[in-house]
C-alpha cells in the first residue's frame, strides 16, 4: 500500500506532493499533486509524449505480442491478448494526440476503446468494417479489463498445461490491429514534411497470427 505524505508537507514552500490516484479519481496512470500554494493538478502519464512517441510505444506493445504468438503455449494466451489491446489502445491514443487532442481530453476516454475509435472516425480516421466491428465486440464484451484477471477454469485435464486449441478470436485481433497500425503510422507519416525522413516503423502483416 502506498503511504500518503505526512502531514504537513504541503505546507512547504515549493513542495509537491503526490497522492495515490486510487485516493481521487480511481485511475492508476495519473497522479493527483498538489503545488506548494494548495492548488491540485492531475498529472497525465505520457502528457509529454508526440504523436510519433505515442505511436513508437503502440509499436513495442504490437511487437511484444507478435513475439508471443511465437511461443507456441502462449501463442493464444491472455498475456498475448492484452498486449494487442493495449498497442490497440495506445494507436487510437496516438491518432487522438496527431487530431490535436490534450493529454487531459484523452484520459477521460478510461480504456473505453470504442469511444476512442468513434472520436478518432470523427477526426478521420478510416479501418476496415470488419475491424471496426470487432474493436465493436471486444469493447462490449469488456475484454480490455476481462483479460487481465480471468482465465479458462473449465479444464479438468490430468496435465498441464492444457492442449492448445485454435483461437479464433486472436486471429482477428491480430488482423484488426495490424489494419488500425497501418492507418495510424500513415496518418503519422504524412504530418512530417517532405523534406523529413520517415520515421515509422512498418507494421506490414508480420505472419504470427
Amino acid at each position: 500500500m502506498r503511504r500518503l505524505p505526512r502531514a504537513g508537507a504541503e505546507s512547504l514552500p515549493g513542495k509537491q506532493m503526490e497522492w495515490p490516484c486510487h485516493a481521487r479519481c480511481r485511475r492508476f496512470y495519473c497522479r493527483h499533486v498538489r503545488d506548494g500554494l494548495g492548488a491540485t493538478v492531475v498529472k497525465v502519464w505520457g502528457g509529454g509524449l508526440t504523436p510519433y512517441g505515442v505511436l513508437l510505444l503502440a509499436e513495442e506493445y504490437r511487437l511484444s505480442g507478435n513475439v508471443l504468438g511465437r511461443e507456441g503455449r502462449l501463442s493464444d494466451k491472455n498475456p498475448r491478448r492484452l498486449l494487442y489491446l493495449h498497442a490497440l489502445e495506445t494507436y487510437l491514443r496516438a491518432f487522438l494526440c496527431l487530431s490535436g487532442h490534450t493529454p487531459e481530453e484523452i484520459r477521460k476516454f478510461n480504456h473505453d476503446i470504442e469511444a476512442m475509435l468513434t472520436q478518432c472516425e470523427a477526426d478521420g480516421l478510416k479501418i476496415k468494417h470488419q475491424s471496426r466491428r470487432f474493436i465493436e465486440a471486444v469493447a462490449a464484451a469488456g475484454d480490455y479489463v476481462r483479460v487481465r484477471y480471468d482465465i479458462d477454469l473449465s479444464y479438468r485435464g490430468e496435465t498441464w498445461p492444457p492442449p492448445p486449441r485454435p483461437n479464433v478470436s486472436m486471429v482477428l485481433l491480430h488482423d484488426a490491429l495490424d489494419d488500425l497500425a497501418g492507418v495510424v503510422e500513415a496518418a503519422v507519416s504524412s504530418s512530417f514534411s517532405d523534406s523529413e525522413v520517415d520515421p515509422v516503423p512498418s507494421s506490414q502483416p508480420t505472419g504470427d497470427n
